[in-house]
Parts: structure tokens; sequence; C-alpha cells
């Protein structure tokens, strides 16, 4: 039985993927894609998430995708109050100090979110819109 091969010697060659058309396109194309397929994820979820998660997976194809997406602050304006302090931090300083935010507000932890509003309340003068979740018990 022949031995396993090294995960280096399954990823493609740098020049593979400069080869690839879809890293031929300019950045503004592939930017516009990028944020085409992660709108496209979301809709299939039915409960409260961001774009996030799928964007840091996307990040990984290569890194020319990876300093795409870190390098634009348009992929990080999503913001909801679930999201643990550190995560907020990282999102609020990728968004730059003048791109406006979407921000979506959940009432379910009420300790997260006590300090995710007073956070997002310095941010309250580029919010671009403000969406309140209520739980259906409260």
């Amino acid at each position: 039985m022949a031995a396993p091969a090294r995960l280096t010697e399954l990823a493609p060659s740098p020049a593979s993927l400069a080869l690839t058309p879809i890293n031929s396109a300019p950045p503004e194309i592939l930017e516009q894609i990028l944020k085409y397929a992660v709108q496209s994820l979301l809709t299939r979820h039915d409960q409260p998430r961001t774009n996030h998660r799928d964007l840091h997976s996307f990040s990984l194809v290569c890194k020319k995708w990876y300093r795409l997406i870190h390098g634009t602050s348009s992929f990080w304006t999503d913001i909801n109050s679930l999201h643990p302090p550190w995560v907020l931090n990282i999102l609020l300083s990728r968004t730059g100090a003048f791109v406006p935010l979407d921000i979506h507000g959940y009432s379910v932890k009420p300790g997260r979110t006590l300090y995710s509003y007073r956070r997002l309340s310095q941010e309250l003068h580029r919010t671009r819109s403000l969406h309140q979740h209520l739980d259906a018990e409260e």
C-alpha cells in the first residue's frame, strides 16, 4: 500500500491557481462574486448568523482571496449583538472608521448583548440599518 500523500503535495501550486479563471478576474469583480456567494449561503439558514464564518472559509482558498477579503472593509459591516466581545472588536476594526454598519440586535444573551450594545452605541453615527430581533417568549 502506498504511503499517503503529504498535504503540500495535494495543494494546488501557485502557478495553477494563477491560471484559474476566477483568479484572473479584477479584484472588484471577485469582490462582488464573493459577496453574492456569501449572501446566497446566508439565505439557507434560519438561525441568526452572519457571513463571517463563510468569509473566513473563503479566505482560506488562497493568499489573493485572503488579502481581498481581509482588506475589504465592506465585507465586515454586518454585525450582531451575539458576537463575543473579541469578535465584535475585530469586526469593528476591520470596517475602519467610516464604513456604514448594519447592526442586528438579539435579546437572547443579556450579559453578552449588554457589552455589545454599549460598544455599538459608540458607532451609531455610522449605522446604516439597525434591526432589533425580540424573542417570541418575552
